[in-house]
């Protein structure tokens, strides 16, 4: 995912081909009309519902019409996974979307969007560290999903090291927490 300098949203999103993993900065809006002409190029977009934690949610172009789609829209910091058959630039949202100071964590794995700077996981979790159970991100280059674990790189496990802007991830928590990110604390959950 290519993102501007100053960190906000980017205007442009490269996917594919393959999966791309993307995080969605903008308001909530329906697939089909953050997509536009795009859809057609689009063979499938997922994401992980962390209510049920047993499925992922999916999107399919003309699945409205045939009752199959899971999934409905894009929402606010979510992060999802776009298949496309060939490379294609996507052009999202405008350029005064945020990115939100605190991401809150259910128990069991949740997408997130990360809004802030290039940083260690270690860094970014801090003292959550010990809350979290593992960190996943798509590696649409080598086709795999990459990994951490907490103490994994004392083990030479670890195949994530880093969040970087306007990644998505998928973080395997054992309780619910609110995570404010900058600083690795966690919050009182509301």
């Amino acid at each position: 995912m290519e993102v501007s300098d100053d960190w906000g949203a980017p205007s442009v999103v490269r996917l594919g081909p393959g999966f791309t993993s993307i995080a969605w900065q903008g308001d909530d809006v329906s697939i089909d009309e953050a997509l536009g002409p795009l859809a057609s190029a689009v063979s499938a977009v997922y994401f992980w519902d962390p209510a049920s934690q047993q499925r992922w949610l999916s999107w399919f172009p003309g699945g409205d019409a045939l009752g199959v789609n899971t999934l409905s829209s894009f929402q606010a910091g979510g992060a999802y996974l776009i298949s496309t058959a060939s490379a294609r630039d996507w052009r999202v949202g405008d350029d005064d979307w945020g990115a939100p100071s605190v991401i809150r964590l259910g128990p069991g794995f949740t997408s997130i969007a990360w809004p802030g700077d290039d940083v260690s996981i270690d860094e970014a979790l801090g003292s959550l560290a010990s809350s979290v159970s593992a960190v996943y991100s798509w590696d649409a280059a080598s086709q795999r999903w990459l990994s951490w674990f907490p103490g994994g790189d004392a083990l030479g496990v670890n195949t994530l090291t880093a969040f970087q802007p306007g990644g998505a991830y998928v973080v395997s928590a054992a309780s619910a927490l609110d995570w404010r990110v900058g600083d690795g604390e966690e919050l009182p959950v509301c």
